[in-house]
């Protein structure tokens, strides 16, 4: 009977815990602790499957499934966006990574592709605020990342519940002010 009583009062719990908090969608967001810095820590995190043109002209192609994923967090106490593969993408030398939103103007990303060729990072603390402005508004986001080594890679993300998840990766480290375009007012 104890049993059944503290399970019900869990259930009860849970519920009210998980119904004030706002939708995520597919995001997955992984909360802690940053023992270093004393204050809570978290990182998002959204999968989607990519296609890599390359693939369809090798002879024999692989079988494992590609994915990429989005991932929000802090490093070094400043925003990142992380577009992370499970396939080499490219090199810093070799590669460049564009996005769009929605129907928004695509924009080429000044990322830098880390060592093992499968991972890009968008750190610059203006292009953060810049993509995380459009992130929190719009409801897909097309990636593409350009290799003369690698082909071409791309992938498509649904961005429902991205305003929670923005929220919770970014809730220890400052955002950039997006810079904004010139009105009329300024030029008078």
């Amino acid at each position: 009977m104890r049993a059944i009583v503290v399970m019900g009062l869990l259930l009860a719990l849970g519920g009210c815990v998980t119904a004030g908090a706002p939708d995520a969608g597919s995001w997955k967001i992984e909360r802690g602790y940053d023992r270093i810095l004393g204050k809570p820590a978290a990182t998002a995190e959204l999968s989607a499957r990519s296609r890599n043109v390359n693939e369809r002209d090798r002879r024999y192609p692989r079988t494992q499934l590609q994915i990429g994923s989005l991932q929000l967090g802090c490093f070094d106490n400043a925003a990142v966006v992380r577009l992370a593969f499970n396939h080499r993408v490219g090199s810093n030398r070799t590669s460049t990574l564009s996005y769009r939103f929605d129907d928004n103007p695509g924009r080429d990303a000044p990322a830098r592709f880390l060592q093992a060729h499968s991972t890009a990072v968008i750190d610059d603390p203006k292009e953060v605020a810049t993509f995380v402005e459009q992130l929190r508004t719009s409801n897909t986001l097309y990636v593409r990342v350009m290799s003369h080594t690698d082909g071409t890679t791309s992938v498509e993300f649904t961005l429902k519940g991205a305003p929670a998840a923005i929220d919770a990766a970014f809730q220890n480290c400052p955002i950039e002010s997006a810079p904004r375009p010139r009105s009329a007012s300024y030029l008078r």
